[in-house]
């Protein structure tokens, strides 16, 4: 919670922590190239008879756990509770997203609406099911200060040489479980603007 101010009192010069690009974060902060495409995806419990959720009105009605000031929080605030489809007492919002997910296998909520890498992680371990994805893509990047844009040159030129060289996709592989051909190619850089003479 606390990295955007931390970004703008200048104890830090970048946070890196799956953070959305966003219009309401660029206020504060300015962010590199994206690194990542994350997709946002539903769980149910293992013996839920919810099967399938396409559509973002379909979670108006059920109890839905998000991590609090996640992009997915968010997107359920601004679509469904401040538009009145869903009541304010159906969103649960939790500090840690693992603490959404045991209240989603004890029963306690209903839904966990979340990133699908973690996603994947859980339904593994067992007791929730995957019933819906595609809700609300994500485009990962870094965040720095607002207005660093030679720091922010340095930091996507870095970060396409890491993708140049191999060693990205390798990274996608060993901690995403993801296969080259399913790595989402990177944004093409902004050209750099020329130096005045």
């Amino acid at each position: 919670d606390g990295l955007y101010n931390a970004l703008q009192l200048g104890q830090i010069d970048v946070a890196i922590a799956a953070i959305s690009e966003t219009p309401e974060r660029q206020q504060y902060v300015d962010f590199t190239n994206s690194y990542y495409a994350g997709v946002g995806v539903v769980l149910a419990n293992a013996q839920s008879a919810i099967t399938s959720i396409t559509q973002p009105e379909q979670l108006a009605t059920q109890r839905v756990g998000v991590q609090s000031g996640s992009v997915y929080e968010n997107f359920m605030q601004d679509t469904l509770v401040d538009t009145q489809q869903m009541p304010a007492s159906n969103l649960y919002s939790y500090p840690d997203i693992e603490q959404a997910v045991k209240d989603l296998k004890n029963k306690r909520i209903d839904l966990v609406l979340l990133d699908s890498q973690p996603a994947q992680t859980y339904v593994q371990q067992g007791g929730v099911k995957l019933v819906g994805e595609g809700i609300e893509p994500q485009l990962y990047a870094m965040a720095i200060p607002k207005g660093a844009d030679s720091f922010r040159r340095v930091l996507d030129k870095a970060l396409a040489d890491v993708v140049d060289s191999g060693a990205y996709a390798e990274l996608a592989a060993r901690h995403l479980g993801l296969d080259e051909g399913e790595v989402a190619p990177m944004p093409t850089p902004v050209p750099a603007q020329p130096t005045p003479t």
